[in-house]
């Protein structure tokens, strides 16, 4: 059954072509390994045209890298709780004019450096935001809890990036339905939402639990539902320990990943396979969905887990936390 809803919703039920494509044929690999030294798994920042970026706990530096790959930034940013300070890591990383906006892991605050890392401002907010994006030079904060509120839910807030002033809040104008508190636990569900922001001026959420994209526009209408060709696979363990509840979460089967680019929508699905590796541990494959027109998609598997770094001169490009090793897939390849 399908609930409608004000606006346009369109579902998709994606149609593909799968290509294998090895680590170990792959051509173009580029080893940024000499370049960053320790850094948080999955955790990099895109800076779409700019480049992209680590946070290097080897040096304590944000490293900004160009389309060339080199390093041209290497900043110094403390972690920890004193003023200027990030905590406990670098979640979001946004770059506008000469300024660097950094907020840590779910903290109602943004701290706004120079180019030196000198600390020019903080700007305090009301959210803990999962992920933070720049759009037409203004900041947009993703509320990590939306789902908690069953009515006209708050998805984003829009912030002046000098002032920090709100010039929008973003509400889903239907009610919270397609968007539950997951497993009845809001920590676990804020793992299971991932959120971009495209071109077209729409708002877009993953939904990991139901393995469905939702493209929203800036009034909070859901305009288009699409149902992802892979299917989530989770388990969660809860135990008591006297007065202590413990969690132990085993992801398996997983969209880790998903961008909106200029040539379409870009998704990450990690899939536990039955190989194990010398140390006993389950191997992992990355399936590369790119999502077409009219229901249809292709998609490229890939041995390991990797990320979508982002897209520069027609080339997409995609990262291992285990090698540190860029790799680029060309247009061409979808054919």
């Amino acid at each position: 059954m399908v609930k409608h809803y004000r606006g346009l919703l369109l579902i998709l039920i994606l149609a593909s072509n799968t290509l294998a494509f090895s680590k170990d044929n792959a051509l173009g690999i580029i080893d940024l390994s000499e370049k960053i030294i320790q850094v948080k798994k999955e955790i990099l920042y895109r800076f779409n045209e700019k480049g992209f970026g680590f946070y290097d706990w080897s040096d304590n530096k944000l490293k900004i890298f160009n389309w060339g790959f080199e390093v041209e930034k290497a900043i110094p940013i403390t972690l920890g709780e004193g003023p200027g300070q990030i905590k406990p890591f670098i979640f979001n990383a946004c770059l506008t004019g000469d300024k660097i906006f950094l907020n840590g892991y779910l903290e109602k605050r943004i701290n706004v450096y120079d180019g030196g890392g000198n600390i020019v401002k903080t700007l305090p907010i009301d959210i803990s935001p999962r992920t933070i994006l720049i759009h037409e030079k203004n900041l947009y904060l993703f509320n990590s809890t939306f789902f908690e509120t069953g009515i006209n839910p708050l998805i984003a807030v829009c912030l002046a990036p000098d002032t920090g002033r709100i010039l929008k809040e973003i509400r889903l104008k239907d009610n919270n339905a397609q968007f539950k508190d997951l497993y009845h636990d809001s920590e676990v569900s804020q793992r299971l939402y991932r959120f971009d922001l495209g071109n077209d001026g729409n708002l877009y959420i993953l939904n990991m639990g139901n393995s469905t994209l939702f493209r929203i526009n800036m009034d909070g209408e859901i305009i288009e539902r699409i149902v992802l060709p892979h299917k989530f696979r989770m388990y969660l363990n809860t135990q008591k320990n006297g007065t202590e509840i413990l969690q132990h979460i085993a992801m398996k089967d997983f969209y880790n990943d998903f961008v909106v680019l200029k040539d379409g929508i870009y998704a990450c699905f990690f899939k536990t396979t039955m190989k194990k590796d010398e140390k006993g541990k389950s191997l992992i494959q990355t399936f590369l969905i790119k999502i077409l027109e009219k229901g249809k998609y292709k998609q490229k598997v890939f041995d390991g887990e990797l990320k979508i770094l982002g897209e520069h001169d027609n080339t997409l490009y995609l990262f291992s936390f285990y090698d540190y090793s860029v790799y680029p897939v060309k247009p061409g390849e979808w054919k």
